[in-house]
């Protein structure tokens, strides 16, 4: 604690002896001026990804949902449809586990609670930043 005092005391007299220093007349004015004169270039919202690439991946997998649902390829002597045999062949990788009813309500209401965060935090950002 006494080198602090001594350093605080320290400071103190050189503050006394020299003073601070002013700046010159119209120096504030100058700068002003300066800054003024800068092209500045307006900042405009450009998203990370592409509205038309957004659209694109939406309608590709709206599209690809419809032809599962709608294709019925047969094999011969087989009327099963395609979506049946990409679920059959999907069987591989299921697992048992059972998840208490209160824990999955809890999990979606915390993902909805999110999203509705994330869509007023992202409107309030917009308003801010314009």
């Amino acid at each position: 604690m006494n080198h602090q005092t001594d350093i605080d005391n320290l400071i103190k007299n050189v503050l006394k002896e020299d003073g601070l220093e002013k700046p010159s007349n119209g120096f504030t004015g100058k700068v002003m001026h300066i800054i003024m004169e800068m092209d500045v270039k307006p900042v405009s919202y450009k998203p990370l990804i592409p509205k038309y690439v957004l659209v694109g991946i939406f309608s590709g997998v709206v599209l690809f949902i419809l032809f599962l649902f709608s294709s019925n390829l047969k094999q011969a002597g087989n009327s099963s449809t395609y979506f049946d045999k990409v679920l059959n062949s999907l069987q591989i990788f299921q697992f048992n586990l059972e998840i208490p009813a209160q824990f999955s309500y809890i999990i979606t209401s915390a993902l909805i609670m999110l999203m509705i965060q994330v869509i007023l935090i992202g409107k309030i950002y917009k308003k801010n930043h314009r």
